[in-house]
């Protein structure tokens, strides 16, 4: 399935597959309303990121919207992760193409950097989970499985990867099927971003579609040319 954390556009109702969740509609929190305190969503639209825009923003096809922190293992539940309780500024896009798919990106920024880094540990410690949740040694016949792997990227003062591909087990053995999608994460001073891409790609998009992961390499390098802001360097 494509991953519960993409965002689905406030203009087009959700779709998709009942084993995966759907995020909900944009959260439009203004600046200075209360703290962030939903560990499970990152917020579509909150606080205030002043003239930072994400590529796409303002574009055809492109809609703001919450997405789930990360879901993962069979049942594709969603895991929270604390560090969000410490977020300052929050905007998050989402399209969709046809079939099931659709491509992702946000920004995430913290009061602190040390905030920042331990929400980076935390999905990572979120992603240790699903690779263990998601492998199955057997199961019926037909039945799916959810395979994640994991990469680090030299991008920013830190970065990682996370790819998820489905596979169905078939004449007694597991073989990929139609379905996947890769994140690329990067932290830059207290800002934290993200860019993907799901649908129905097959096997791990890390080995076999270098094309998606130079896609979403180039969006995250295009956002941290503007981050120098939340950084102790400054611009």
């Amino acid at each position: 399935p494509t991953p519960s954390g993409q965002p689905t556009p406030s203009t087009t109702p959700g779709s998709g597959t009942t084993t995966t969740p759907r995020p909900g509609t944009p959260s439009g929190t203004p600046a200075g309303v209360g703290a962030w305190t939903d560990t499970t969503r990152l917020p579509g639209n909150y606080g205030d990121l002043g003239t930072f825009k994400l590529p796409g923003e303002g574009g055809r096809g492109w809609a703001v919207g919450d997405r789930s922190s990360f879901a993962c293992g069979p049942d594709q539940h969603v895991v929270g992760h604390d560090a969000l309780r410490e977020l300052e500024a929050s905007r998050q896009l989402g399209t969709t193409f046809e079939g099931e798919g659709g491509d992702w990106r946000g920004i995430l920024v913290f009061r602190t950097e040390a905030a920042a880094d331990e929400f980076m540990f935390q999905v990572r410690s979120s992603v240790a989970r699903c690779v263990e949740e998601g492998l199955p040694a057997t199961n019926p016949e037909g039945y799916p499985r959810f395979v994640y792997r994991y990469e680090q990227v030299a991008v920013g003062d830190d970065g990682f990867a996370v790819a998820e591909y489905d596979q169905l087990y078939m004449d007694g053995e597991w073989k990929n099927s139609p379905g996947g999608w890769y994140e690329l994460w990067a932290r830059d001073g207290r800002a934290v971003t993200v860019a993907g891409s799901g649908g129905e790609y097959v096997g791990n998009i890390i080995t076999v579609r270098p094309d998606v992961v130079t896609e979403q390499r180039a969006i995250v390098d295009e956002v941290l040319k503007q981050t120098c802001r939340w950084t102790s360097a400054g611009c």
